[in-house]
């Protein structure tokens, strides 16, 4: 399949360095254009266990909507702390005759925050990593919610751990997001490409609870959860089913975990996890709650 993508015109002048990334229809390889380090992302819009040309073609219809929707949100939005496209603009092409949709994005060079993730052998982060890292999460939230925009996706797999202090940390991978009030191009639930360990309650229910930005809140809430202590913040050692857990199960207390940690970030954690998407807080009450904590922390 390389040896063939590589060979399409689009890319005749791109040096392939090696597959970086996979996941579900999509691939990632490492290249070079020119003197840019970029990662090139191909999505293959079939399933080859389908045989009925009808669902082959429902199916391919899917992957090409999503895959747009994805290329079209990068090209709106303009956050540093989103990941930027690259010098390739999006082409359909056959590959061993087979569709793909094809375009690139900037390298990223750094290191999954999941891999940052503390066990045995990572330690905590600092309280004031936890704090950069919340603080560019609202960067992001807002520049979602500014085009009306719901990440749908977000986790420490989805985010991406730099050394430069500009730009500290970056979320990528925009596959499953959507813009509010636009038309379903997901008809069911079982189809609707979201992680369960990090969705909200409403997410399994879409279709009763339209989402919003406070959905995303939710999953970056567990994210930076997990980031600073760990734990997921509802799931228990048996993860045979993520979504009842995080529907049925309480929080259970950070400060558990991170006696270092100020209450007050807890209780702010604690709101954004409500189960309830209309009682969790929107963006403007989360950023002059933290704003008001961190200022309290320097008094």
């Amino acid at each position: 399949m390389e040896e063939d993508l590589f060979s399409l015109p689009q890319l005749r002048e791109v040096t392939n360095l090696g597959q970086i990334g996979s996941g579900g229809y999509k691939k990632v390889y490492h290249i070079k254009t020119g003197e840019r380090d970029e990662a090139l992302k191909a999505i293959r819009l079939f399933d080859a266990n389908i045989d009925d040309p009808d669902t082959r073609e429902n199916l391919r219809n899917t992957l090409l909507a999503r895959a747009q929707r994805e290329y079209q949100l990068l090209q709106n939005l303009k956050c540093n702390n989103i990941v930027k496209l690259g010098s390739i603009p999006a082409f359909e092409a056959i590959v061993e005759g087979n569709p793909y949709f094809v375009y690139s994005e900037e390298f990223l060079d750094g290191s999954l925050l999941a891999s940052q993730i503390p066990n045995e052998s990572m330690p905590q982060p600092s309280w004031e990593s936890i704090q950069l890292l919340f603080s560019t999460g609202l960067n992001v939230l807002n520049e979602l919610d500014s085009i009306n925009a719901v990440n749908r996706d977000i986790k420490p797999q989805n985010i991406m751990a730099l050394s430069d202090p500009s730009r500290p940390f970056v979320f990528f991978d925009l596959g499953a997001a959507f813009v509010a009030n636009s038309s379903s191009i997901t008809t069911t639930f079982s189809s609707a490409p979201i992680t369960f360990r990090y969705s909200s309650p409403e997410a399994f229910s879409y279709k009763e609870t339209p989402l919003d930005i406070r959905s995303d809140i939710f999953s970056f809430a567990i994210t930076i959860y997990e980031y600073a202590t760990g734990k997921h913040p509802f799931i228990k050692d048996d993860e045979t089913d993520a979504r009842l857990q995080i529907m049925n199960n309480d929080c259970i207390s950070l400060c558990c975990f991170r006696k270092d940690i100020p209450g007050d970030f807890e209780d702010l954690l604690n709101q954004c996890l409500k189960k309830r998407l209309a009682i969790r807080p929107n963006l403007d009450v989360l950023a002059s709650k933290f704003e008001s904590l961190q200022k309290g922390e320097c008094e």
